[in-house]
């Protein structure tokens, strides 16, 4: 296959800069000459910035330019009189957005806002108290935000920037293709899709990031001839048509890259893969990462997915056939470089998944009556719940009956459930509601306590611990929820150990019988 390349220089100072405000003299001391220009690039249209930019500042000469600063809202008089005096006020202070700035062309300098910025008015004015330019952000273009490395990084040979199809702005897309920048002294490439993968004639990789199977988009930059970005790099702008997150490389409390030698550990179930360690189950991979940060790329013959893990704790990758034989491509950055691995793994048949996926410890009905445990099927497979048991610190109760399906819930609740109470949220309807002879020895802890699924051979197979708990057993548990608001996983295949498996429920509050709001 022939590869069709664009390639274009591309100076920072002159990196297709155009449009100018009128000359600013009240940014220089009086004796500078000539009068100083701002330019944004992209160019303002209609006095509108995009969400991504940076000014260039024309050279002033001998004076010198007098540092900027960029606030969100309008200035008031009073508050250009605190920036003059360099005393401004907590509520300004909290209005001040960082800025980046490097040499420029000509002796000029340039400034960038170190995120992309929401919708709204922004102001741009000199130390010495003076309105510079005053300006409104709209953007259409999507952001890629970037995903690699992560924002502890002090340097790096490659970037990685993803965006979530979903959103509408996605369709604005340019085609595939390959992209050369001369970075100011820096030559780097760009090209759609992640390190180690081509391109696709559709443009770019579709790939399940965090292993939510949203569709996303990813491109990456990476340094010419093989060396490390810099401190302080910040990308282009815009790449094929979208705009880059413009989070420089590195910042003050940057930390040095993890040794390469700590890789990952792997237990019996495991098996290496470049730094880290994979266990294959009947439809997902459980990936153990080496310590430090790294990006992990899996491409399967139906799925792609990405995760960026910032350290050793274990994740999920979902969506594999189970009782299959399967080919997958492993890339996986990490401080120490990049490692490329083709693997074939065998999935057993498939098994039960059934997890304790929200608790109601704290209704605003009345308790112990209107608490709940809602399970969720995880699988692929319907699970006959016939002689599982659900348990907490003041006892079990036998769960009865139910074949479950693929994808659906159920809610397990005590003797004097009211299923249309008046203060809580209702179970979606056709949720089935399972009365067990108790939920708990007197109620569901409110400060919290470690509850567990057990099924019909004993096999503890899923427990979440909530509020203040915490044992050997499940070393990390989730935040007390307030009156009212449940405590939900965040997402069905996230493991027990994981630090964020659970938070208190936001949005509604709570969802008996349907998705969690972090889904």
């Amino acid at each position: 296959m022939v590869k069709l390349r664009r390639a274009f220089v591309v100076h920072w100072g002159l990196m297709g800069v155009c449009g100018c405000a009128a000359p600013l003299p009240d940014i220089y001391r009086e004796d500078a000459v000539p009068p100083a220009e701002l330019k944004f690039q992209p160019a303002l249209v209609d006095g509108v910035a995009e969400a991504v930019f940076r000014v260039e500042v024309a050279d002033a000469g001998e004076a010198g330019v007098v540092p900027l600063r960029l606030f969100a809202g309008d200035l008031s008089s009073y508050d250009l009189r605190g920036i003059a005096k360099d005393e401004v006020s907590r509520s300004l202070a909290e209005r001040e957005l960082k800025l980046r700035s490097w040499p420029g062309s000509g002796g000029g300098s340039i400034l960038a806002p170190e995120a992309a910025l929401p919708e709204g008015i922004y102001t741009l004015a000199s130390s010495e108290g003076a309105v510079l330019r005053e300006f409104r952000v709209e953007s259409e273009r999507p952001v890629f935000t970037r995903v690699w490395p992560g924002s502890q990084a002090s340097s790096s040979s490659t970037m990685v920037f993803c965006h979530n199809t979903a959103q509408p702005a996605a369709a604005q897309l340019e085609a595939a293709g390959e992209t050369d920048v001369q970075n100011g002294s820096e030559p780097v490439q760009l090209w759609l899709g992640l390190p180690g993968l081509e391109s696709t004639e559709a443009g770019f990789e579709r790939v399940a990031v965090s292993s939510q199977f949203a569709s996303f988009q990813c491109l990456s930059l990476q340094a010419g001839n093989g060396r490390q970005l810099p401190f302080g790099f910040v990308p282009p702008v815009s790449a094929f048509g979208v705009l880059l997150d413009p989070a420089p490389l590195g910042h003050e409390d940057a930390v040095p890259p993890v040794p390469t030698e700590l890789s990952a550990e792997c237990v019996a179930e495991e098996f290496p893969i470049g730094p880290g360690c994979i266990e294959v189950q009947d439809d997902r991979l459980i990936v153990r990462p080496p310590a430090g940060e790294s990006l992990w790329s899996v491409v399967g013959s139906d799925h792609h997915w990405v995760r960026v893990s910032d350290g050793p704790a274990r994740f999920v990758l979902r969506g594999l056939a189970p009782n299959t034989r399967q080919g997958l491509r492993f890339t996986i950055l990490h401080p120490g470089g990049t490692d490329s691995v083709d693997v074939q793994v065998s999935t057993p048949e498939a098994s039960a998944h059934v997890v304790i996926n929200e608790v109601m410890p704290n209704p605003v009905g009345m308790e112990p009556e209107q608490e709940w445990v809602e399970l969720y099927n995880d699988g692929t497979i319907p699970v006959c719940l016939r002689g599982w048991v659900f348990e907490d610190v003041g006892g079990s109760a036998l769960l009865p009956d139910l074949r479950l399906p693929p994808g659906a819930f159920a809610l397990l609740v005590g003797p004097g459930y009211l299923p249309d109470g008046d203060y809580d949220a209702v179970a979606v309807e056709g949720t089935p509601v399972l009365v067990l002879e108790k939920l708990a020895n007197q109620g569901l802890s409110n400060s919290g306590e470690l509850v567990r699924l057990r099924d019909s051979l004993g096999r503890i197979v899923s427990r979440l611990a909530y509020g203040d708990v915490l044992s050997e057993d499940c070393p990390d548990s989730a935040g007390t929820a307030e009156n009212g608001v449940s405590v939900a996983r965040l997402h069905p295949w996230s493991l027990d150990e994981s630090q964020v498996r659970c938070e208190p429920h936001a949005g509604a509050k709570s969802s008996p019988g349907g998705h969690n709001t972090s889904f």
